[in-house]
């Protein structure tokens, strides 16, 4: 993904190169938005942000979503509102999420027992030979959200 000893302004642009994509300054935004955001942001969320900083209308902010998508940049993810969001796709591929309820921050799971156990579930199914694909995403509330919320 993106190395460690990039200047920060320039962590953006990483993807871009390597995917030989013209550098805009509304693709650069939207890359900005999303590495910096502690929470997993909509497309709308997206709009919102790219255009306090750079003039962008949403057509042109679906089109860069979907790109990135496409080339493995940024991930799409589906929380249990039925709304998808997006994050900057991981180097460490699939992973799993804990967002608190109380202010949307997300946590990442990249943990190898949690993906044994779903393996091992799954050979136990009687009706499925094949799992494709899976989601686990957990909510809860975040420490600093605790002293808000009786728990």
């Amino acid at each position: 993904m993106i190395a460690v000893h990039m200047e920060t302004h320039q962590l953006h642009l990483h993807p871009l190169k390597k995917h030989k994509l013209k550098v805009t300054k509304s693709r650069k935004a939207l890359l900005q938005v999303l590495e910096t955001s502690p929470q997993l942001l909509s497309a709308d969320d997206i709009f919102e942000k790219v255009n306090k900083h750079v003039a962008s209308d949403r057509a042109t902010i679906y089109r860069t979503l979907h790109t990135f998508e496409s080339l493995g940049i940024i991930d799409q993810v589906q929380l249990n509102d039925g709304l998808l969001r997006y994050e900057i796709a991981h180097e460490h591929g699939h992973h799993h999420h804990v967002v608190c309820t109380g202010c949307g921050v997300v946590e990442h799971i990249s943990d190898a027992p949690t993906e044994k156990a779903l393996h091992n579930m799954s050979k136990k199914l009687k009706q499925f030979s094949v799992i494709t694909e899976h989601t686990l995403e957990l909510f809860g509330i975040c420490k600093k959200c605790v002293p808000k919320h009786k728990v």
